[in-house]
């Protein structure tokens, strides 16, 4: 499975990545197309169990590719669209992580000037509504003429679709929302629309909100809905955790009253 991280610059994404490659066995990482990419392979004990009783040639474990795309520049990029290499990061991702910042540090400023976790979630899932419908008006236009002189019928079941996605995102409902049959998804799947994909919202908190994610979670659950959910975590404590020795990292947890790493 590939998951990509996603948000706006200082939101705590390169953190995050470099923890969630950290604490599991990983192949290497690298960048690919101005994305950074990483792969780790997730322990299972009924696949070791499974491995002792059977002696397959080769064991494979799940594994899940994170892919850490550059920040959404609100400012370079307000009012033209989403940039096409974002775009192009995003569109293969099976899962899309937004981390939104939700922690103060004057070393590293707001790009908006304040810390604000609802403005930033409200814009950016505005971006993504309109990356979709810009390509969804696009190819409308196109299959109108090509339409009249093909007459295929493919085509014409596919602007159907089109129109209803269109439709749903002018409502401003993400195409996860929207209920279309195994036959319409299978006519749309190669446009990998981004508000089609599942989300997981995080909002990055600070190590003094540890202990408070359920309250502050609370306050967004206008952003969950069908395949979209919301977490709270501290990715730079999570960095710190991931760096020590079990026994040193449980004494940690234990001092910030934590069960176990978000991350794990």
């Amino acid at each position: 499975m590939q998951t990509g991280i996603v948000g706006l610059p200082f939101a705590g994404k390169t953190t995050l990545f470099q923890t969630l490659l950290s604490h599991k066995t990983k192949e290497a990482a690298g960048h690919y197309g101005a994305a950074e990419r990483g792969v780790v392979h997730v322990p299972d004990e009924r696949l070791d169990k499974l491995t002792e009783m059977f002696n397959p040639e080769r064991k494979v474990p799940a594994s899940i590719e994170y892919v850490k795309v550059p920040g959404i520049d609100q400012e370079s990029h307000r009012g033209s669209g989403l940039p096409a290499q974002f775009l192009t990061n995003v569109k293969t991702v099976d899962l899309v992580l937004l981390l939104v910042r939700a922690f103060e540090n004057d070393n590293y400023p707001h790009p908006s000037g304040s810390v604000n976790p609802g403005r930033d979630l409200d814009y950016i899932l505005s971006e993504f509504l309109l990356g979709d419908l810009a390509i969804i008006e696009n190819r409308i236009e196109k299959l109108k003429k090509l339409i009249p002189k093909t007459k295929q019928d493919r085509d014409i079941r596919e602007l159907e679709v089109l129109k209803k996605c269109r439709d749903s995102l002018e409502e401003e409902q993400p195409l996860r929302e929207l209920e279309l049959t195994a036959q319409e998804e299978l006519l749309v799947r190669g446009f990998q629309f981004i508000t089609a994909k599942p989300l997981l919202i995080v909002l990055n908190i600070s190590e003094d909100a540890i202990g408070s994610e359920f309250e502050l979670i609370s306050g967004y659950e206008r952003y969950k809905g069908t395949n979209a959910a919301i977490t709270a975590l501290s990715a730079e404590i999570e960095k710190e955790i991931a760096a020590l020795e079990p026994d040193e990292a449980q004494a940690f947890l234990d001092d910030l009253g934590i069960k176990e790493p978000a991350t794990a």
